[in-house]
């Protein structure tokens, strides 16, 4: 096997343990008891969950532990401070994988198609669209990696992105709260 074979197999079999121990800490009521035991520390395990719902390998676990905050205590709260950890979790893969993930991206596409690529990404329009689809990525409960290399494509200043990363996780996870409450 390849090593690009071998590093998919691993990812693949890494996130599938992530959901089944995401699955097993909801079926035991784990993560529940874990918040309604220490009421005063939400902020930071909204905080650490926000941090870790970005991604692919940890973000089911994350919203489970977002979803159970949130039934808990204050929709608004674990919003407002899980978006925080989100924002810090997507710069940190935002400063030291954009680059990364752009030639990932590039990668992919054969040679003939590069250079249309390359006159797609360069467009203004490529770029609004981008962010704007990027920004939806993030908000949803989708791994943030697709999203962050959408972004990244556009050379985003990191200080707009964090904004609108904090933005776009805020809604994603005052949505998944929402839900949560409601069901």
């Amino acid at each position: 096997m390849k090593k690009k074979e071998r590093e998919f197999t691993l990812d693949l079999v890494i996130i599938l343990l992530s959901i089944l121990l995401a699955l097993f800490m909801v079926k035991v009521g784990f993560v529940s008891e874990i918040i309604s035991s220490s009421k005063n520390t939400v902020i930071t395990m909204s905080f650490v969950a926000g941090m870790f719902f970005t991604s692919v390998f940890t973000t089911v676990p994350a919203v489970i532990a977002l979803v159970e905050i949130a039934r808990i205590e204050s929709v608004w709260i674990t919003a407002f401070f899980g978006a925080m950890g989100a924002v810090v979790g997507d710069t940190i893969i935002f400063i030291f994988a954009r680059k990364r993930l752009s030639l990932d991206f590039f990668y992919l596409m054969k040679k003939t198609r590069a250079e249309r690529a390359k006159w797609i990404v360069k467009s203004k329009l490529f770029r609004i669209v981008s962010i704007f689809l990027g920004g939806l990525i993030i908000a949803s409960p989708l791994p943030d990696e697709l999203g962050l290399m959408m972004m990244g494509l556009t050379k985003l200043r990191t200080s707009f992105f964090m904004a609108l990363s904090y933005s776009f996780n805020f809604l994603g996870i005052l949505a998944i709260g929402g839900v949560a409450r409601v069901i």
